[in-house]
């Protein structure tokens, strides 16, 4: 059933070994033969097999990229036990008893210490959550008239974090994304800074022009809501959609850089116009609408 000629992990001469599967009652014989020709007493030990892989801690959280000792995920635990993982790709990404977690996808994994002698073992399972680096999306700018309400969020270019806080221009904590601006042209600074409390936080900028040349307050709401711009965002063609009885609305197309791309006077009138923009560089226009009584910008972004 057993037998071994060597000592297993340590530097005596006197053979040990593991059996497994004995049967309560039964009898089994064990042959010994002499290491010399000299004759002599010598001792037989049988003992319990006794193998403790420990005891697992609290879910491990992990920012992608970081290396993990894997020891500290569990406690109480035997040494030369083994570290694996049943999924290919984070089984290769485990070097002894680090767990490398940059090539590993955002998710949580179970992972498994074995401690063996022989046929016995013993074998625990922690957990380790890998989770992506924080993402404030990234800096933009919205241009809005004085004493206009918007909405900062669509101000971030990319796909950003949803859970993060926005700081005003003194650096004071805001209650969420929606402001007036200020009854002041100038160019106003907010920060968001998005964290998941694992990996550091990320932070994208959000510029505010507020023009010079337009005030919400005195722009007739009821034209303003007749208006629609879409799609948004656009593979190059731009409809403006507008439902007004009378008058039209001069149209000024610029990029982020402030730079004309298209005028028109008087161009957009009841109905539905369509601005062609399939030559321009992919990015983000603003689409001035405006005639004597009323002005709005539309934050337009051509993939």
């Amino acid at each position: 059933m057993a037998a071994n000629d060597d000592a297993i992990g340590g530097t005596s001469l006197a053979p040990n070994f593991t059996v497994c599967d004995l049967t309560p009652g039964a009898t089994y014989y064990l042959m010994v033969d002499k290491f010399t020709a000299t004759n002599g007493n010598f001792a037989i030990r049988i003992s319990d097999i006794i193998l403790n892989a420990g005891m697992a801690n609290p879910l491990t959280n992990v920012c992608t990229g970081d290396t993990v000792n894997l020891f500290n995920t569990i406690s109480g635990y035997d040494t030369d036990g083994v570290w694996s993982s049943s999924i290919p790709a984070v089984n290769i990404s485990i070097v002894d008893s680090l767990l490398l977690s940059e090539a590993i996808s955002f998710n949580t994994y179970n992972l498994q210490y074995r401690v063996t002698d022989g046929c016995a073992y013993d074998s625990i399972v922690s957990q380790v959550k890998i989770f992506a680096p924080s993402n404030a999306g990234i800096d933009g700018s919205i241009t809005a008239c004085k004493n206009e309400p918007i909405d900062l969020l669509a101000g971030l270019n990319g796909t950003a974090d949803l859970n993060g806080d926005w700081y005003d221009p003194s650096d004071v904590l805001m209650a969420n994304s929606q402001i007036t601006t200020s009854n002041f042209p100038g160019q106003y600074n907010y920060d968001y800074v998005s964290g998941n409390g694992v990996c550091p936080d990320d932070t994208a900028n959000v510029v505010v022009n507020v023009l010079s040349n337009c005030n919400w307050l005195s722009v007739d709401e009821n034209t303003l809501e007749l208006v629609t711009v879409y799609p948004n965002p656009s593979t190059g063609v731009v409809f403006i959609e507008s439902t007004f009885s009378t008058g039209s609305f001069n149209l000024v197309v610029t990029d982020v850089n402030g730079r004309t791309i298209q005028t028109g006077q008087n161009t957009i009138s009841a109905g539905t116009s369509s601005v062609d923009l399939k030559e321009v560089e992919r990015g983000i226009y603003f689409f001035t609408l405006s005639n004597n009584d009323a002005q709005k910008v539309f934050r337009i972004v051509i993939q």
